[in-house]
């Protein structure tokens, strides 16, 4: 069975070669990210790959099918808006760093967006001799003529902040800059911005996150900005939100004790930092009018309130001593329903809502102390999601899409009028084929639903691709098969996307129902997709290849591990491979919270059971593996891929 990639880009693939067997992990050595015999062994692995690949007949017509997707003049261009003006990060084959450019809004609603560039990141690069990566913005509202730009060196989660003038193009000389590091930043006034980075090593959590707060004052160097305050060093950062409003904006500074617990504190009426009286795991969205949004991670018996609800509370009363006497519930989902994303302008609020798995915009705003509702008029048969509000003006931009629907962009006004603005042209033939939602039951008894994108006039079972991720409360939804549906898809394969425990399809319980020692029930759902997959004869173990990425990629190496007679092929990117050493890799210490903590005997020996690298056997017929990761990955260590596929080099697995 064959696979190939959508996109190698800055990725670095780890093929095949022989290797000399070694004694039980000897091969710390590759977690060197930089070292000189860790990335020759690299180099060689990536030869042996990319000659295996570049010399098969199928691979011209699929690089080619696949970068003119990416790189088409005529796809769909994702804007934020702003009064009069909607911004746009464009990446093209001539420019593959990007422009960051502008369109009157007007234009942009007339289907002809006059774009006018404001800076080239590949001029920029060029001129600096550096490899900048774009990492976006972020600009003081509501004027947006200032922004502090931030760029990655080969895109890194580590950035440089830069002042920039959206007026004058050009980088404000004297402006507020910050060297490289993991670095959060917004603006509080013109002349004021918060602040968390690293001051010094001794400034930074375990999990190499920020754990100081400082305002910074324009003129002061960015180490002598004012601290007020700190995190533990063993939690996993300190950060804020600053949520505009045209009266007074909201700054809430927060300290995440783990991935999944928060302490939030503002400045109560005596300019004094107080702690919010909400529970740990409770999330903030934002400000309406005078009403501070959270969502409910678990039941808050002291209100009555259920997981997943969305509420609001005065911000006056939190502002007196951030005690909570009273919140209105907004909406509570059934168990069907989850909240996937939510944005806010200081006038109303946006939900991105899922019901069993398939999406819908509702639109709330606060008058007269009642919320009211509205639902946006859009098919309810695929993924929903919102692009951008504006806060000058009550508009907003949504998408919608579906396995085999292109995406459009409709543009819905406050007067309730919407219009199509954008639409992706169609990708790849869907003639004859279905999307079918199904279920598979796992070991526990629970349900499982999965996507099938197949063509039914295929007779009998087809090379089979299913794909997954169950982890950290993100949900997998029906997104258009653009590279995939082309080539995959039209040539007779089907696509299969299963909503395992773990992400957010159903709530916040399909989540917490397999943190720490139950993880093994997220690799039991999946397989009882495979297997539902294979008993429908939609396909055979032969023809089954699987797909994950990250945590994902930490599935489908757990699964070809406990079931390799179950998958013809793995594709595993970005992956977490060795779970007992993970908390000691970059980042990997701010995911406890979701695996559990591999010092503790007791978490230990669950982790060490389903952990990939630790359960690669001798004399085991392995299916053909795939793993690609990046060498300037700053957040998943690419000593996961790497040893991952030394040792399964070591005991004779097929790496392809």
């Amino acid at each position: 069975m064959k696979f190939f990639i959508s996109s190698i880009v800055c990725f670095i693939i780890v093929g095949c070669s022989s290797l000399s067997k070694s004694p039980k992990d000897s091969f710390l050595w590759l977690e060197n990210i930089e070292g000189d015999i860790a990335l020759k062994w690299v180099k060689e692995q990536n030869e042996i790959t990319k000659k295996k690949y570049e010399t098969k007949s199928q691979f011209s017509k699929v690089k080619a099918d696949v970068s003119y997707i990416l790189g088409a003049d005529d796809r769909i261009f994702y804007v934020s808006m702003s009064g009069d003006y909607v911004y746009h990060y464009l990446q093209t084959p001539k420019n593959p760093k990007g422009i960051f450019r502008k369109a009157t809004f007007s234009s942009y609603a007339a289907k002809k967006p006059k774009w006018e560039e404001i800076i080239n990141i590949d001029d920029l690069a060029k001129n600096e001799n550096e490899n900048w990566v774009w990492k976006g913005l972020s600009c003081f509202e509501p004027e947006y003529k200032r922004c502090l730009l931030k760029l990655s060196r080969g895109g890194k989660d580590a950035v440089v902040v830069r002042e920039f003038d959206l007026t004058e193009k050009t980088f404000v000389q004297d402006g507020f800059v910050v060297p490289e590091a993991k670095t959060d930043v917004s603006w509080i006034d013109m002349d004021h911005v918060l602040l968390a980075t690293s001051f010094g090593s001794d400034t930074l959590t375990l999990s190499g996150y920020p754990r100081q707060v400082r305002m910074w004052t324009r003129g002061q160097k960015y180490k002598d900005a004012k601290l007020i305050t700190e995190a533990n060093v063993d939690y996993v950062s300190a950060s804020f939100q600053v949520f505009y409003h045209p009266k007074k904006p909201l700054s809430v500074i927060q300290k995440s004790p783990s991935f999944y617990e928060t302490e939030y504190f503002i400045n109560n009426n005596d300019n004094q930092l107080v702690r919010l009286d909400v529970p740990n795991d409770i999330f903030l969205w934002g400000l309406v009018e005078d009403q501070i949004i959270f969502e409910t991670k678990s039941n808050w018996d002291r209100f009555n309130v259920k997981a997943g609800s969305l509420i609001a509370i005065p911000r006056s009363d939190l502002e007196k001593s951030g005690a909570v006497t009273d919140l209105n519930i907004i909406f509570t989902p059934n168990d069907k329903q989850s909240i996937t994303d939510l944005k806010t302008t200081s006038k109303a609020l946006y939900i991105s809502l899922l019901t069993s798995v398939r999406g819908e915009i509702v639109k709330w705003t606060y008058k007269n102390k009642k919320w009211k509702s509205s639902v946006f008029a859009l098919p309810k048969t695929g993924m929903t999601r919102i692009v951008s509000v504006d806060e000058k003006e009550d508009k907003s931009l949504v998408e919608y899409t579906d396995f085999l629907t292109p995406p459009q962009i409709w543009l819905f006004r406050k007067s309730g009028v919407k219009t199509k603005v954008a639409e992706l042209p169609s990708r790849f033939q869907t003639k004859g084929l279905v999307v079918e939602q199904k279920f598979a039951i796992s070991r526990d008894g629970t349900r499982i639903p999965y996507s099938v994108v197949r063509n039914t006039a295929k007779k009998g079972p087809r090379p089979t691709l299913l794909y997954g991720y169950g982890g950290f409360e993100i949900s997998l939804t029906p997104s258009y098969l653009a590279v995939k549906g082309k080539t995959w898809v039209e040539n007779g394969g089907t696509y299969v996307v299963a909503n395992l425990r773990g992400g957010g399809e159903f709530g916040p319980n399909w989540h917490t129902s397999v943190l720490k020692h139950n993880r093994q029930k997220v690799f039991d759902d999946f397989i009882a997709v495979a297997e539902a997959l294979i008993k429908e004869g939609i396909t055979t173990s032969k023809q089954l290849g699987i797909e994950g990425y990250s945590n994902g990629g930490l599935l489908v190496g757990a699964v070809a591990m406990q079931r390799p007679d179950l998958f013809g092929a793995v594709i595993c990117g970005a992956p977490l491979l060795d779970m007992m050493r993970f908390h000691k890799l970059l980042a990997g210490a701010s995911w406890i919270g979701e695996y559990g903590d591999p010092d503790s005997p007791e978490d230990a020996s669950y982790i060490k059971k389903y952990s990939p690298y630790q359960n690669i056997r001798e004399k085991t017929k392995y299916p053909s593996i795939f793993i690609i990761t990046s060498t300037k990955d700053d957040r998943v260590h690419p000593g996961h891929a790497r040893k991952m596929a030394a040792k399964l080099l070591e005991v004779g697995a097929p790496l392809t």
